[in-house]
């Protein structure tokens, strides 16, 4: 999938520019940085990373960032620290994006199915079996080896959940807002079906 081998190249190429600017100049090079470059990156590549949502982008070196500071904070009390690694694309399987620009949830109705709308990929079916609390706040598609998921993060202001099983994500949230985090399987073919896709990629 393009999609994800095009984010999996940026993931790839903003570690190696904090290793090589570490290694070569002892220089920590931050997420604001490597975000700051987007913008050339893409008038650049405008076939390439050119043609995938700024936001999205934002969310894949947000996502470095996140294992980088789990890496220092290893250091930091002296644990065995694992450093980065490079993805393979078979490896990446996984893209963020921001809800409302590019990314949309439109819940099931009784007896339907939900639909996730993402620019470059266009709308495909979801098998929805819950509610999604309070207002949605991202959209992540991933890929587990034939099975595709979006998985739906929203905030919600009241912290009773009765008889619940929702995942909650308790890390980085406003006091007194949880994170609701679920998914769904995508109806099987969505990929052949959607607009302007190919063949399902077959798993490695």
């Amino acid at each position: 999938m393009r999609l994800l081998a095009d984010h999996c190249n940026l993931y790839n190429a903003a570690l190696e520019e904090r290793r090589e600017a570490w290694r070569m100049r002892k220089v920590s090079v931050s997420y604001a940085m490597q975000s700051a470059q987007l913008k050339d990156i893409r008038k650049a590549d405008p076939k390439g990373q050119g043609r995938h949502l700024f936001t999205a982008q934002q969310q894949t070196l947000h996502r470095l960032s996140t294992v980088f500071g789990a890496f220092y904070d290893r250091c930091k009390v002296g644990k065995t620290a694992g450093y980065p690694r490079f993805k393979p694309n078979s490896r990446f399987n996984q893209v963020r994006f921001v809800a409302g620009d590019g990314a949309k949830w439109t819940p099931a109705e009784v007896g339907g199915w939900a639909r996730a709308h993402f620019q470059a990929i266009g709308s495909v079916k979801v098998k929805q079996h819950r509610t999604v609390p309070g207002t949605v706040k991202a959209l992540q598609i991933k890929r587990e080896h034939r099975r595709w998921y979006v998985i739906v993060m929203s905030l919600w202001a009241s912290v009773k959940m009765v008889g619940s099983t929702h995942r909650l994500r308790s890390n980085r949230r406003p006091a007194g807002t949880p994170r609701h985090r679920t998914r769904w399987r995508l109806r099987p073919g969505w990929f052949r079906r959607s607009k302007g896709a190919g063949r399902a990629p077959r798993p490695r």
